[in-house]
């Protein structure tokens, strides 16, 4: 654990941060950081040492982050900084630092903070995360001649991070924290937020302080599957049987309309408004669709060329029942979508490997793509997989408009399920997916929105910085003045007819009937994988039942835990599909323990985790008697 003396000549005990003393001289102009320290601002000998020293710094940085070429300028700028020292290892000393999994740090300050952490031997062993904001880039960038970054991203395991505004922010943390397995680094990240920083970055600290808030309350919340959750899709797949291999993918339509542009169409309010315009010029450019606007959209005859469908749930299928036999629209579905959704297509259905374990273990050579968490997100994102130069976007409003969530011609199951909802949001709801919140609204202003919609408006803005250099993404409410901002968008116009038809054929796929029985094989050795999984479960729980505090050190701890990982209790071959399915036995007991971490000693914490582990052993073992009789059924019958 950190502690800073108030005193300066108090030294502290064995495992605690020795701060060297002021011996006299001035916080403002006293600094540790660095070899460079110790010499005298100014002076000669100071200055031809700060230059090498930024010099060879410069050049480590822009190794490691090249972006930070257009930060740094080729030769040194000295500057003095204002802030007080003294107030930064007060900070300090009031900022909990507990053992648990990282730092996040925000604002730079003078970078003393780099260097009293790095003096740290806990601290050493976090994630630290240094968040630079743009108002304090030039003290940033001086800084450089005096404090050893290079030392400090060599001895702990240290990021570094340039936020400009609120938006930045957000989709940093959307990186930062972005898969599944990231949810216990999350739980376990303690936030530095208090030392001193110069008054224009202290400004800019308070602008952008709620983005970071509210987005990881929306990583908290979103990244936390249960584990029948994930079993359904496991088992969906399963029940799709060998047609996601027959069947075309996402991989066979990259980039085939390069050049071409695209209509994506979500249902929200404003989405009826464009229908005369669409139906116009819907055999211009591709046409893609949300699955619960797909009825609507045919009955206004505008016949879509995909419909997307991510969500897993059995009911689903009741958004496009009536609609699919009537249309050629090609359905895009994960193929963890049920069968009674993919069923009224027919043959017409291509599939979508997002970024999850399960698909690399279903085929890990077909190449996976993020589709957002929605099928309004899922239509953009494949817009920019098909190549497109142009993407509009239309019913994107991802807010309530007069109190609607929904447009004319929306399915009834969707409207039904938003209402439900709708019951449940308040201002201050526990749970960040049911909060009503204020966003920025196009056209000025705010307009009311979800938690739920704001996540998938992340979503969106992470599809279209990916996408940026081959497509431009036009939103249309941008110039009706309705809906939330989304970030990276332009506004605009549809465009005008043509009458230039876009010729629109599909791909077939070709199979390797060696590939579907590798995956035939893996699949019928599930069950007797899940019988290994808990015999070895059952073994170890036994002998951590022998264990006692005090008696077992980190190392025998971690290479315990490191024993009961899932990928070591079955066959290799199926290992990342148990990964996956029983991920978050493992990652709702860490969250338990990371809100727990505020104890004194590595001791406490070794102690704490053995706990967590016992509780894995016993629950998973539970998991695997309630899941396999329904998985036997499934693989008894699955084709």
């Amino acid at each position: 654990m950190i502690s800073y003396p108030v005193e300066p000549a108090k030294r502290t005990p064995i495992m605690y941060v020795d701060i060297p003393r002021f011996d006299g001289q001035s916080p403002a102009t006293r600094s540790t950081c660095g070899d460079t320290a110790s010499r005298t601002p100014g002076s000669a000998e100071g200055d031809v040492a700060a230059r090498a020293m930024y010099l060879r710094q410069r050049e480590f940085l822009i190794t490691r982050y090249p972006a930070m070429q257009a930060w740094l300028p080729p030769q040194w700028p000295p500057r003095t900084s204002a802030i007080d020292r003294a107030a930064t290892i007060t900070a300090l000393r009031q900022a909990t630092s507990t053992l648990n999994h990282g730092l996040l740090i925000l604002g730079y300050g003078d970078g003393t903070i780099i260097e009293l952490l790095r003096q740290d031997p806990v601290a050493r062993g976090k994630a630290i995360t240094l968040i630079v904001l743009a108002s304090e880039l030039e003290d940033f960038v001086s800084s450089l001649g005096r404090c050893d970054i290079q030392a400090a991203c060599s001895s702990m395991q240290l990021q570094v991070q340039l936020i400009v505004t609120a938006e930045d922010m957000s989709r940093y943390i959307i990186t930062a924290f972005a898969a599944h397995h990231q949810i216990a680094q999350l739980a376990g990240t303690t936030i530095l937020d208090s030392h001193p920083l110069a008054p224009a970055a202290e400004e800019l600290r308070r602008t952008v302080k709620p983005a970071l808030t509210a987005g990881l309350t929306e990583r908290f919340d979103c990244l936390g599957n249960d584990v029948y959750d994930t079993f359904l899709g496991a088992k969906h797949i399963l029940m799709n049987g060998d047609r996601v291999f027959r069947e075309p993918r996402t991989s066979d339509y990259k980039g085939r309309y390069a050049g071409k542009s695209a209509l994506c169409i979500a249902s929200g309010p404003s989405c009826a408004a464009h229908y005369e315009r669409i139906r116009a010029i819907q055999h211009e450019h591709v046409v893609i669709c949300a699955d619960s606007i797909l009825g609507g959209l045919l009955k206004n005859g505008i016949e879509p060329d995909f419909v997307c469908m991510v969500e897993r749930g059995d009911e689903m299928h009741k958004l496009i029942d009536e609609a699919a036999p009537k249309c050629r629209t090609v359905l895009f579905a994960a193929p963890w979508v049920h069968p009674l959704s993919v069923a009224p297509f027919g043959g017409r259905v291509a599939w979508w490997w997002p970024g999850d374990l399960v698909y690399n273990w279903l085929d890990a050579t077909e190449p996976t793509i993020g589709t957002g968490r929605s099928t309004g997100t899922m239509a953009v994102a494949l817009a920019g997989h098909l190549g497109v130069a142009t993407a509009y976007l239309i019913g994107h409003d991802l807010a309530f408009h007069e109190g609607q969530s929904h447009g004319d011609g929306v399915a009834p199951l969707a409207l039904e399920a938003q209402g439900k909802v709708t019951k449940l949001m308040s201002r201050d709801h526990l749970y960040y997916q049911h909060r009503l919140l204020d966003v920025p609204k196009n056209g000025g202003g705010t307009v009311v929105t979800s938690g739920t919609w704001t996540i998938f408006r992340s979503d969106l803005e992470v599809i279209i910085l990916n996408n940026r250099t081959t497509t431009t993404f036009v939103n249309v409410n941008v110039d009706t003045g309705v809906g939330a901002v989304i970030a990276g968008c332009i506004g605009g116009r549809l465009p005008e007819a043509t009458g230039q038809a876009l010729g629109k054929e599909h791909p077939v796929r070709i199979t390797r009937d060696e590939d579907i029985q590798a995956y035939r094989e893996r699949r019928q050795r599930l069950l007797s994988d899940f019988d290994l999984c808990k015999e070895k479960l059952v073994g170890m729980s036994e002998v951590m039942k022998t264990w006692r505090p005090l008696q077992h050190d980190q190392a025998e701890v971690e290479a315990k835990a490191y024993e009961m990982a899932l990928g070591k209790l079955v066959s290799k071959t199926n290992a990342n599909w148990f990964e996956y399915v029983f991920r978050a036995a493992m990652h709702n007991l860490l969250l338990r323990m990371h809100h727990r971490t505020q104890v004194r000693t590595l001791a406490e914490r070794n102690w704490m985790q053995v706990q967590v582990m016992r509780q894995y052993l016993t629950s998973m073992a539970l998991l695997i008697d309630r899941l396999r009789p329904e998985l036997a059924q499934v693989l008894e019958t699955v084709q």
